[in-house]
């Protein structure tokens, strides 16, 4: 017997799952080191991040990881978002107790900030790396994070767009105490909302599937986790996982955000085959560039070379002659 509570979202997770616990949260108050108290505020008190800390990394702010930051002995989770840079200088590297999660947010940037040492500089959590500067540079949207062993075994998460719908399911091997499975959607990747309970199998041994479609997917970037619960009220969460989905192909910019030698990333969706023309503009109104490009019909992926920018805010516009679309985004 299935409940279900209201709408119903997607996404692909990976296998773990991590007990919720967070102890305070704080910001980036100017760019630093991580390792420098100065660099964070937690209600107006500055100090470093520490175990069970929610923690963002704010637009327009670099937080440099210039150390060996060691935070594996901790009994609760870290949670991170990344609004501006983490950056990290050669041979150092981030180690997260495991349950941690690190949010890359569209126009977020992690990356290394010297050359050399790509193997050796890397973001580690529950002992497993998830990302190394040998990798280059990582762009939100996207997320980071592994798990512990939990009451139930998932073979897989996936979500996957399906004409005016997105079709969710997922899978267990076994399952011990496992009385039902919540799907919680977020807009921003921090606020999550519960949309639908399905029941667990309770106790099994044997691989069981789940499905459930959902016919109010959001155009654009979303976030989505499993949460999952216990008879006895204790509950996990699996890692969060970013979906794009463009539906029927409108005429919209879906993220904007600079790339490394001087690149604008556009990501947006048409309708149709036409040409397009792409405006660059800052804060005060003035045109920085302009370029011509053609769009498909469905996803569109362009990156355009741009003249250099000063770290600040801008702006840009698509238009196909008939719409014209707007987005912000920030120069690190």
């Amino acid at each position: 017997m299935k409940r279900i509570i209201g709408l119903f979202f997607i996404y692909s997770v990976s296998i773990c799952f991590s007990i919720n616990t967070l102890a305070a949260s704080g910001n980036s108050n100017a760019t630093g080191n991580w390792g420098n108290p100065s660099t964070w505020l937690f209600a107006g008190i500055p100090r470093v991040p520490t175990c069970g800390d929610t923690v963002t990394v704010d637009t327009l702010v670099t937080v440099t990881v210039n150390s060996q930051e060691n935070l594996t002995a901790c009994t609760q989770p870290l949670v991170i978002y990344i609004r501006g840079t983490l950056q990290f200088t050669n041979g150092n590297k981030l180690a997260l107790p495991c349950g941690s999660v690190v949010y890359i947010m569209p126009g977020g940037l992690v990356k290394k900030a010297t050359s050399g040492g790509g193997n050796s500089t890397f973001i580690e959590i529950c002992s497993e790396v998830l990302w190394n500067a040998g990798m280059g540079d990582l762009y939100g949207p996207d997320t980071l994070q592994a798990g512990n062993p939990l009451p139930i075994s998932l073979l897989y998460f996936n979500a996957e767009p399906n004409g005016n719908k997105v079709d969710v399911s997922w899978a267990t091997a076994s399952e011990i105490n496992n009385d039902f499975f919540t799907v919680e959607k977020s807009a921003d990747a921090t606020d999550f909302t519960p949309i639908a309970e399905v029941d667990g199998a309770g106790n099994s041994s044997s691989t069981f599937d789940y499905f459930y479609p959902d016919y109010n997917p959001v155009h654009g970037v979303s976030y989505y986790r499993l949460k999952q619960t216990d008879f006895d009220g204790q509950f996990s969460y699996s890692p969060v996982v970013t979906v794009i989905y463009s539906g029927e192909y409108s005429f919209n910019i879906i993220s904007a955000f600079t790339g490394v030698n001087s690149s604008l990333n556009l990501l947006f969706t048409d309708d149709t085959y036409e040409k397009c023309s792409v405006e660059l503009y800052d804060v005060p109104g003035r045109i920085i560039y302009k370029e011509d490009i053609t769009a498909v019909r469905g996803m569109n992926k362009k990156e355009i070379q741009i003249p250099e920018l000063n770290q600040g805010i801008y702006f840009v516009t698509l238009s196909n002659g008939k719409q014209l679309q707007s987005a912000k985004f920030a120069q690190h």
